[in-house]
C-alpha cells in the first residue's frame, strides 16, 4: 500500500466514525463507497498528476484537497443530506 493510499485509509476510517453519529449505518456505506470511487477519479485526473510534485513526500499534501472535494461531491450528490459549508467543515475538522 503506498503513503497516498495509507493516508486516505486512514481519513476513511476516521469519517466512518464521524458519519455513523450523523447518518444511519446504510447511508454511511453509501458514502464511504461513493468516497472511494470520486477520491480515486480525483487523484488520477489529468489536471491532480499536473499539479502534484514528484516526490513521495510532497505528494502527500495532494490527499487533503482531495479528500474534501470528493467529500463534498459525495455528500452533495445525495439528496437526503443538506450539504452546507459548516457541515464540511464539521466533518474535516473532526477527521483532522
Amino acid at each position: 500500500m503506498s503513503i497516498l493510499d495509507n493516508l486516505f485509509s486512514q481519513y476513511i476510517f476516521i469519517l466512518k466514525e464521524i458519519l455513523s453519529k450523523l447518518y444511519i449505518d446504510q447511508q454511511v456505506e453509501n458514502i464511504i463507497l461513493q468516497m472511494e470511487k470520486e477520491f480515486t477519479k480525483l487523484i488520477d485526473s489529468e489536471l491532480t498528476k499536473n499539479v502534484t510534485l514528484k516526490d513521495i513526500n510532497q505528494k502527500t499534501h495532494i490527499v487533503t484537497p482531495c479528500f474534501m472535494i470528493a467529500l463534498y461531491r459525495v455528500l452533495n450528490g445525495i439528496p437526503s443530506i443538506t450539504v452546507s459549508l459548516e457541515l464540511i467543515s464539521d466533518i474535516m475538522m473532526d477527521v483532522f
